[in-house]
């Protein structure tokens, strides 16, 4: 039923695209949702855990890399660089290596550092539940968490993560929407 209602909403959207990045509790295997729901024209999901190239709009790249098992304990980043001309914006299921909880494994683990070392101006990230844009004083990447809780311990604001990709450069922001 949730495949459905997705396909549903996207297909409502028309052309606007809709990019997806499986992570480790949603990874694309043969018995996913992503295989299972027929999904509209619109939508692109990352399968493979490489970079794959997808054009927003001119000038702007994306680059989007999904996990394909529930245990990718690689760095995405390690040796991968951007090409073409333009805005590059990175996309993918990874854990902040200074953001690990003690006790628990680093899935695609990466440092701020590995996104600018690949060229791409943001990454948008996926794997913890909450809002943070860092490092703080330029911002190279960002979790949006999660927009609504996911169950009565996620307590406090929740966000979307807007980027305004200009000639100049790309403002990253938090949007309050919970």
């Amino acid at each position: 039923d949730t495949g459905h209602f997705l396909r549903q909403q996207f297909e409502r959207l028309g052309r606007i695209p809709v990019f997806i990045a499986p992570g480790n509790h949603d990874p694309y295997v043969p018995d996913s949702l992503y295989q299972r729901i027929d999904w509209p024209a619109n939508v692109t999901i990352f399968s493979e855990p490489c970079f794959q190239l997808a054009s927003v709009a001119p000038g702007v790249s994306l680059w989007g890399a999904g996990h394909d098992g529930p245990a990718l304990r690689r760095n995405l980043l390690d040796g991968f660089h951007v090409a073409g001309p333009g805005r590059h914006v990175l996309l993918f299921h990874g854990s902040d290596a200074h953001a690990v909880p003690e006790g628990k494994a680093a899935h695609a683990p990466f440092q701020a550092d590995d996104v600018a070392a690949t060229g791409a101006a943001f990454a948008l990230l996926g794997h913890y539940h909450g809002a943070r844009l860092f490092p703080p004083s330029s911002p190279q990447c960002g979790y949006p968490g999660t927009p609504e809780p996911l169950d009565f311990s996620e307590a406090g604001d929740h966000y979307l993560l807007r980027l305004e990709v200009t000639e100049t450069g790309i403002s990253p922001a938090l949007v309050p929407f919970a």
